[in-house]
């Protein structure tokens, strides 16, 4: 078999790829081992998972819960519609224009994008390999609602995870061996998830390591800490996710890869071979879908003669933890960290907005983060209602280089979420309207 462009994996990265060199005019493969396309996010990732949250937030409101939220995802008919092939097998490199498929025939190609996405990690720790013991994919697998349910690790799975299943009625126990959850994000916004999961009942066990499980047959027994135990019915091992480049055929025909940090590949999403690409969980730092879409459309473009760049700055960063988290740009840690003195950081409450007032849901804030020499907006952060969705504002601002006052001045929709980040704007910049001033230190005798 013959190709223009053979697209080694069928998940987010993978499958937008295919169709985006289709679209351009290529003759399109691509090569997926697994009974369904689209990969980890939408086979057992983050639609499922969002399924999932939304039964949670149901059982919250209503206090009952749905039988079952079901979801389809027709990417096969997305690809029959745009004229790509499904080539179904494990697909290795056989050189540098021919990918060997198990059980199929060769195909050769003119380039080739590389999707293979990513996998649980779990780390050396006695009794981890018991069948209680399960990733993101055996619990989304389970029947029934464990009575206590211990996590190890405190980022983004684990948290959203957390809050899914205290929802759903468990009793929870993170074990994260840093000091914060969710340590990549802003340091406010960890502070913030924490007090609520406290308030819910979650228990943190945070800078403490996991050092042994044991399993009686009926329960597990965690260790972790200095002697202290935790007992479970299941546990989630959430430590991360490492990319799969192994097995492939890659580092024979030339192609630079880490087996921790994945294969390399610049802007353009090019390997150290320059006609083969990469893109997703297996290539980037950044193990998010929505990255692995736009690399994915990025290197079908240049795979296609076309030059196209991804820019890092502006990836929204969701969490679907209840309260939601999302950020994007610079964290303020980040942003302090470069540019010193020259920050200024607003935050505007919830508690401030009529229509989280309305809402009962005045959990949480919008911080607006900025350079004081032109403005420049560095990077928003919100803790709160339907903040995966309002994020977005934050997105395009950043990609359009947008200044503080931008935001700040532009009109917002009254009632709406929305309204409060141009309020952290405001706040920002010392001229908040629905917050009053901040009081000023009393004059020294």
């Amino acid at each position: 078999m013959e190709c223009d462009v053979a697209v080694l994996g069928g998940g987010p990265g993978g499958y937008t790829a295919a169709i985006r060199a289709a679209q351009l005019g290529a003759r399109a493969v691509c090569i997926e081992k697994e009974p369904e396309l689209g990969g980890t996010c939408l086979r057992v990732g983050c639609i499922p998972t969002k399924a999932w949250v939304e039964s949670a937030h149901a059982i919250h409101a209503a206090g009952e819960t749905f039988e079952k939220l079901g979801v389809n995802v027709g990417v096969a008919g997305l690809f029959k519609a745009n004229g790509v092939e499904w080539v179904k097998g494990t697909g290795t490199f056989k050189d540098a224009n021919t990918i060997a498929v198990e059980g199929g025939e060769d195909v050769t190609f003119k380039s080739a994008i590389v999707a293979t996405g990513s996998f649980p990690l779990r780390p050396p720790i006695d009794g981890l390999d018991s069948p209680r013991c399960v990733d993101s994919t055996g619990l989304l697998a389970q029947t029934e609602v464990p009575r206590r349910l211990v996590i190890l690790g405190g980022g983004i799975i684990g948290c959203e995870f957390a809050s899914i299943f205290e929802r759903f009625g468990s009793e929870v126990t993170i074990i994260e061996m840093l000091p914060n959850l969710i340590p990549q994000e802003d340091a406010d916004a960890a502070k913030e998830l924490a007090k609520a999961f406290g308030k819910r009942g979650i228990a943190l066990q945070l800078g403490k390591q996991c050092t042994k499980v044991e399993d009686d047959g009926s329960q597990l027994t965690v260790h972790f800490g200095e002697g202290e135990t935790a007992q479970g019915d299941l546990m989630l091992v959430s430590v991360g996710r490492g990319p799969t480049v192994e097995n492939l055929g890659l580092e024979a025909i030339g192609v630079e890869l880490d087996r921790r940090k994945g294969i390399a590949a610049d802007e353009h999403r090019r390997t150290t071979v320059p006609h083969i690409y990469a893109v997703g969980d297996c290539a980037g730092y950044w193990q998010l879908a929505h990255t692995a879409f736009r690399e994915g459309e990025v290197a079908a473009e240049n795979a296609m003669g076309h030059e196209a760049v991804v820019d890092p700055h502006g990836v929204p960063r969701p969490i679907y933890t209840d309260p939601e988290i999302a950020g994007v740009g610079l964290t303020e840690a980040e942003a302090r960290e470069q540019y010193g003195d020259d920050v200024a950081v607003g935050q505007f409450p919830w508690v401030a907005n009529a229509r989280a007032v309305m809402q009962d849901a005045t959990v949480g804030w919008v911080k607006s983060i900025h350079e004081t020499r032109y403005g420049e907006l560095l990077g928003l952060v919100m803790v709160g209602p339907h903040v995966t969705d309002l994020i977005e504002a934050g997105v395009v601002a950043l990609d359009a280089e947008a200044t503080v006052e931008t935001v700040a001045d532009g009109m917002a929709a009254h009632p709406t979420l929305s309204e409060a980040i141009k309020e952290a704007g405001l706040v920002a910049l010392g001229r908040a309207i629905h917050l009053p001033p901040k009081r000023k230190a009393a004059a020294k005798a």
